[in-house]
């Protein structure tokens, strides 16, 4: 049923719609049958962005000619699952040109805080659960560390920030109900929960792809990674063990440092976004007329 639909779906939008070009930010929604029916009617180049970083149960099965990566050495991960990708052309961050450089800087209502802690959708993801570590990283040692963090550092000022679209899960705030840690889902600025990143000291996620963007626009960021466990968000990324805290002993060390660390390998993790849009375009206008083969 799926095959027939993707099939009369993909024919009847291009027997509609003409172009050249065709760029997606679904880079998980790719399919070679959409990509059959668009180039059989003219189409020349398909390509996709990289909205997420690439973990592996995000990365299976994508089609397309170019990916237009986050960082330097990225992608590579799907043709190693299954996908076919022809080139990979590092452009940075379409969402934080949009959201932060594209806007005026707004932070009239957003919060200032030491530490930030960007939240993940956790409640109906299954995708999560891709090896048997997740379930006692995320809601075992991860929570807890926030917990101590809250305990250990009552004077400094920990917010929560989730996804303007979160749906609560019952047991993550059970779990940090009786903390000191403030929780902000609506976004209060028109540059979103990037705002809140550049309002605070430090910047800290389970896996928010916010963190390689961050890196790779000179703020500084950590994944928390208990145990360093955490190949199935970060396999893809080079560069990064600097970046990613194995132990809530590590973690206090960060935070309890008066010196700031320098970012080494920012190109690997997010190009500098402000021209990620004229990159896209000026790459797409450069392979125009160039023939994808295998």
């Amino acid at each position: 049923n799926i095959l027939t639909y993707e099939i009369f779906k993909s024919s009847h939008i291009f027997s509609k719609i003409k172009g050249k070009f065709y760029l997606t930010n679904k880079f998980y929604g790719t399919s070679p049958i959409f990509n059959y029916y668009f180039k059989k009617s003219g189409g020349k180049i398909t390509s996709c962005t990289q909205k997420n970083i690439l973990s592996q149960s995000l990365s299976l099965f994508v089609y397309t000619d170019i990916m237009f990566t986050l960082g330097k050495g990225q992608g590579k991960i799907c043709n190693q699952l299954g996908g076919d990708i022809k080139k990979f052309i590092p452009v940075g961050s379409l969402f934080m040109e949009d959201s932060w450089y594209k806007k005026k800087k707004d932070f009239k209502n957003v919060p200032k805080a030491d530490i930030l802690i960007l939240g993940v959708n956790t409640l109906y993801n299954t995708r999560h659960y891709v090896n048997n570590n997740y379930k006692k990283d995320y809601y075992g040692a991860y929570l807890n560390w926030l917990k101590n963090l809250s305990k250990d550092f009552p004077s400094k000022k920990i917010i929560l920030k989730y996804h303007n679209d979160y749906t609560i899960d019952p047991q993550e705030q059970k779990k940090l109900e009786k903390t000191k840690i403030d929780f902000l889902i609506k976004n209060t600025s028109i540059n979103s929960s990037y705002a809140n990143a550049y309002r605070s000291k430090i910047v800290l996620s389970f896996s928010s792809t916010m963190i390689v963007e961050l890196l790779g626009n000179n703020k500084l960021a950590y994944f928390l990674d208990p145990g360093l466990r955490g190949d199935q968000w970060f396999r893809d990324i080079k560069n990064l063990k600097k970046y990613r805290i194995g132990t809530y002993k590590k973690l206090k060390q960060i935070i309890n440092q008066k010196k700031r660390t320098s970012i080494n390998f920012k190109s690997y993790f997010c190009k500098d976004s402000k021209y990620t849009s004229d990159l896209i375009f000026k790459n797409l206008r450069k392979t125009k007329n160039k023939i994808f083969t295998k």
